[in-house]
């Protein structure tokens, strides 16, 4: 079996939309209105607050495309 391996583009913070899951160096991530991150997958997702603040953030990759032979 292949490791799927996906363009990561570091993006800076200051554009990261609101509302939508992203990739940070920690694992993934939500910025909410009033510039608060959150993260957690368990109980109610994104409700749990970041201490810390991302430095970049990235796109989820998408798509399950099979594995080239």
């Amino acid at each position: 079996m292949k490791d799927r391996i996906y363009p990561l583009r570091q993006m800076p913070v200051d554009i990261c939309p609101k509302g939508v899951p992203v990739l940070v160096s920690g694992g993934i991530a939500m910025l909410k209105t009033g510039g608060v991150w959150v993260t957690g997958m368990s109980d109610r997702p994104f409700t749990r607050e970041l201490n810390w603040t991302p430095e970049w953030w990235a796109n989820i990759p998408q798509g399950n495309d099979p594995l080239p032979e």
